[in-house]
């Protein structure tokens, strides 16, 4: 009899006496103690062929029996040349094959394949799968996974698509596995993760094949590459419990197997027939349960290679440093699929070492592709998505699980930390991650290098940037030149360090090394030069950049040019850069509009704003409004006045979905506050604290200001508390506000000790602070104290502009001090300013207060004769100057102006022209001028005991023929 049993594979205790186990055994049935000797499974000619390590070699075996060769030896010399990492020889060698006149065959043609595969020329490769049909060869699997992979690797997934439909709809190929993963690196690399999500559920619903490590790793990639980060980690996840799940498995069979091999033991013992027999079946149930618990790599190899180990040679197809990237991890197994034969059952869909820990010695390792043990490529995948979707804090926790599964952190690994970091704005961390991976032997690359230079920069760390800088330099030695990347990550720190001028001199410097700058450089310069507010040097440095033939400016130039407008509110210059950038054939993004926008908010232009919005609105997928565009339309329209619009694109956000942070509400609520709408900031406010947005300062000024406006001190001062309990610190802003709150709510008292508080506090009074100081005073007629604070003004060297100067003549007018007044009009018009409307109102009250009327009159002509358009103040104004005056003819003259001029009267209107009527002894005028106001729906004030006027009293031909406009 012969006892055929599988040799476990894994277990290694078992390698070493199994033979020795079963010695009774054989001894019993009169078989040799000796192990067979295995033979060579190649003829010596192939076996040459594999053996070689240099071309010369390979060409000398081939030159050499150059009458013995056939394709199947071909095939072994193109696929020992992909090995060693030498597709071009590879080839080579097929066209000296043609040129001899051997047939080609599958095999051949697949080496050949998988060549334009490593060189991503997939034209040729689809030109040679064309020519297949007239050599009379019919495609394989492997043959379809090689153009797969072949078009996937040059961003081709369309015709990558069309190769993997082709095989799946086939009724004599079935896709393998490699089929699956290749497709899945094809959406990956063209950042079709939809169509990867896609390709992934088919392969589930195969029952023949299942899902490794390298199929997780590329779907995960394919997802956090195109920006679903959440499902890239939900893959993750997913992964690791099946990971568990198999090991638990695992292990579970491994205690099965050891109790196997204890009653095995147990029952050789026994010398009959029986006991044998059982120790025989017993032993085949083992070797079963291990075989079913892992997947034989050697197996595998059998059946995808025709029993040809390749772990040694294919190990170096994946270095370390493309470990870390699935990517470079999946076109690697893509390429180190044996060409050399034809296998249906191709279930190997990575090299042996494609767990991505840098094994390059052709060992076997515990985890393998088989295994769904999450490794370093996963982990280092998902952190990439944690740091792009802001969890930079998981992803140090999976750090941290690398760490504890004895997994070795690469390059890759590092990077994507220090990346999300750097995003993060934890430099400390980065820098700590940094300095850590020298420590562990891990070497950094020109990514780590700028990566932490950047973070540095971000942290406005400059010395610690230009450290890792010159480290860098000292490391090179003069022999090689720093990377570009490494010279623009500086640049740019310089820039955000405030150092512009250390920047153009990196600038200079990176020339003279012979380091050419690229578009990259010239952003970053152009930046540098914006965040130090020097326009004039960054139109400058653009201005050089056209200079160049061999670079053109991109979006990105133009969107840094424009944020320079943006702070000076120059629309023109914006629109010219935004029209240029059209010429050039760039598409505006999403940051384009969004700054123009904020231009046209700086410089107070709703209608271009509007414009702008509209046509992003209508731009075609994915270009859309995000947060920051609704943000900009909503700041635009309350510094226009016009809070119903603000609210509209309010209102919109939440219909779209779109996330409403702390920006939205505060830009909200302004607009509701300068539209004089304080009880609907306050709501909004309470609608913020429901939806668990966290208010700052800037919310908290808005809505004081909006209670100030509303005339609401005690409100503002309940904010004024709550911002305190928050613990956010108040600014010069919301002391502003908060005297402007007083003021108003005729609190002047309260204003003017919060004016001195804050001194004491440290803060330094600005004029917006003395104004509202001052109008608070005036509101109460306390003018001595507002020309004190103005005297006080004018020590500190603050120029005091027009609203200050009609604060002070109001002051003045309700203290009774018309001379006063008229000496702060006198001075307002020496310094240069020029008198407005509420100037003129004021000035014309404090004559009514001096019964100075004529000199009311004068500036009431002088306002129109300088096209200014007086309001119902001015008219009530003239008007009670006119009263006081008894001249009620003027004043009726007055009102029937004003009615003229389309301005509603109100009832201070129609009592003060009555008076004058009825103190020069007009009772007729007064009763019908009453009857007037009546008819427009005003109830004039009487004094308690006045006797009613007779509406009857009034002639009808004494009716004014304006009483019915």
């Amino acid at each position: 009899p012969t006892l055929n049993m599988r040799r476990p594979s894994s277990c290694l205790s078992c390698r070493r006496w199994w033979w020795v186990l079963l010695a009774p055994l054989r001894a019993s049935w009169g078989l040799s103690s000796v192990r067979p000797a295995q033979q060579p499974r190649r003829k010596p000619l192939v076996q040459q062929l594999k053996q070689a390590t240099e071309t010369g070699e390979i060409w000398g075996v081939l030159r050499e029996n150059e009458g013995r060769v056939d394709g199947r030896i071909i095939a072994a010399a193109m696929g020992r040349f992909r090995r060693l990492g030498r597709p071009r020889e590879a080839l080579a060698v097929f066209a000296w094959m043609r040129d001899l006149g051997v047939e080609a065959n599958v095999f051949t043609c697949n080496a050949a394949l998988a060549a334009h595969e490593r060189l991503r020329d997939w034209r040729k490769a689809r030109a040679l799968f064309d020519e297949l049909p007239s050599l009379g060869i019919q495609p394989d699997t492997i043959t379809y996974n090689c153009m797969i992979s072949a078009c996937g690797q040059s961003r081709q997934w369309k015709e990558a698509r069309r190769f993997f439909e082709e095989v799946r709809h086939s009724t004599t190929l079935e896709p393998t596995l490699y089929s699956y993963n290749a497709m899945l690196s094809a959406c990956e690399r063209a950042g079709r993760w939809q169509l990867a999500l896609e390709v992934f559920d088919d392969l589930q619903h195969n029952t023949k094949l299942t899902p490794d490590i390298i199929t997780y790793n590329t779907l995960i990639s394919a997802c956090e590459k195109g920006g679903a980060y959440g499902k890239a980690l939900e893959l993750f996840d997913e992964l690791e419990k099946r990971g568990e799940r198999q090991r638990r498995h695992y292990d579970d069979a491994l205690q099965t197997y050891g109790n196997l091999v204890d009653q095995t033991g147990a029952l050789l013992l026994g010398d009959n027939t029986t006991t044998t027999t059982a120790a025989t079946a017993t032993m085949t149930t083992m070797t079963t349960t291990i075989s079913n618990a892992e997947e034989s790599e050697e197996s595998e190899r059998e059946q995808s290679s025709g029993g040809e180990d390749e772990s040694s040679s294919s190990a170096g197809d994946t270095p370390l440093k493309n470990a870390g990237r699935p990517p470079q991890q999946a076109a690697s197994s893509s390429t180190t699929t044996t060409p050399t034969t034809q296998s249906r059952g191709e279930k190997r869909s990575s090299p042996p070492n494609g767990n991505g820990n840098g094994n390059g010695n052709g060992k076997r390792k515990a985890t393998s592709s088989s295994s769904l043990e999450p490794n370093v490529i996963s982990y280092s995948t998902a952190i990439w998505a944690c740091g792009k979707s802001g969890q930079w804090e998981r992803g140090l926790s999976l750090f941290e699980e690398v760490k504890k599964r004895g997994l070795k952190a690469n390059v890759i690994t590092y990077n994507a930390l220090i990346w999300s970091c750097k995003r993060a704005g934890e430099w400390q961390r980065a820098l700590g991650l940094f300095r850590e991976m020298q420590e562990t032997g891990v070497a950094p690359d020109a990514t780590t290098y700028s990566t932490i230079i950047a973070a540095c920069g971000r942290g406005g760390r400059w010395d610690e940037a230009k450290e890792i800088f010159d480290d860098l330099k000292r490391r090179l030695q003069q022999k090689k030149k720093v990377p570009l990347v490494v010279y623009n990550a500086l640049v740019a720190a310089a820039g955000q360090c405030g150092k512009s001028d250390v920047a153009a001199t990196l600038f200079e410097d990176m020339q003279r090394d012979g380091v050419q700058p690229d578009g990259f450089t010239f952003n970053a310069m152009i930046k540098a030069w914006a965040l130090a507010d020097r326009a004039p040097e960054a139109f400058g440095t653009y201005d050089d950049l056209l200079a160049r033939d061999d670079l053109r400016p991109d979006i990105f130039t133009y969107n840094i040019l424009i944020s320079i407008c943006e702070k000076t509110g120059d629309v023109d210059r914006a629109l010219g850069l935004f029209a240029e950038l059209r010429r050039r054939g760039l598409r505006p993004d999403v940051v384009t509009y969004n700054s123009m926008i904020s231009t046209c908010h700086v410089a107070r232009n709703l209608e271009t704003a509007t414009a702008l919005f509209d046509e992003l609105q209508g731009a075609a997928p994915p270009l859309a409004p995000d947060t920051i565009s609704y943000n900009a339309m909503i700041s635009t329209c309350e510094k226009c006045g016009e809070w119903h619009k603000a609210m509209d694109l309010f209102d919109t956000m939440r219909k779209k979905g779109l996330r409403q942070n702390v920006v939205t509400y505060s830009a909200a609520i302004s607009a509701c506050g300068k539209g004089g709408q304080w009880a609907k900031a306050l709501s909004l406010y309470e609608e913020l604290l429901h939806r668990k947005v966290a208010p700052n300062i800037i919310t908290f000024n808005a809505l004081i200001a909006a209670c100030a406006k509303g005339g609401r001190w005690e409100e503002a001062t309940k904010l004024f508390q709550d911002l305190q309990k928050r613990r956010l610190e108040p600014d010069i802003l919301t002391c502003n506000a908060m005297i402007s709150a007083f003021g108003r709510g005729g609190q002047w008292e309260r204003a003017y000790t919060l004016f001195r508080r804050i001194q004491f506090r440290g803060f330094e009074p600005t004029a917006a602070t003395y104004a509202a100081t001052i109008a608070a005073c005036a509101k109460c007629g306390q003018w001595e104290k507002a020309l004190a604070l103005f005297a006080e003004m004018e020590r500190k060297g603050l120029e005091p502009e027009v609203v200050i100067y009609n604060s002070l003549i109001t002051a003045c007018e309700k203290g009774g001090q018309y001379l006063r007044a008229l000496w702060v009009y006198e001075e307002l018009r020496e310094k240069g300013l020029e008198p407005d409307v509420f100037t003129y109102s004021a000035m014309i009250a404090a004559c009514q207060v001096g019964f100075h009327w004529e000199h009311a009159i004068e500036l009431f002509d002088e306002l129109q004769d300088r096209g200014l358009e007086p309001d119902i103040i001015t008219f009530n104004a003239i008007i009670a100057a006119c009263e006081r005056g008894g001249q009620w003819e003027k004043a009726v003259g007055l009102l029937d102006d004003l009615l003229r001029r389309g301005i509603e009267p109100n009832i201070i209107t129609y009592s003060t022209v009555i008076s004058a009527c009825e103190k020069a002894g007009h009772p007729h005028k007064a009763v019908e001028l009453e009857l007037d106001a009546r008819q427009r729906g005003l109830q004039l004030y009487r004094p308690p005991g006045a006797q009613p006027r007779d509406l009857s009293q009034a002639a009808p031909g004494e009716r004014r023929s304006t009483t019915n406009q």
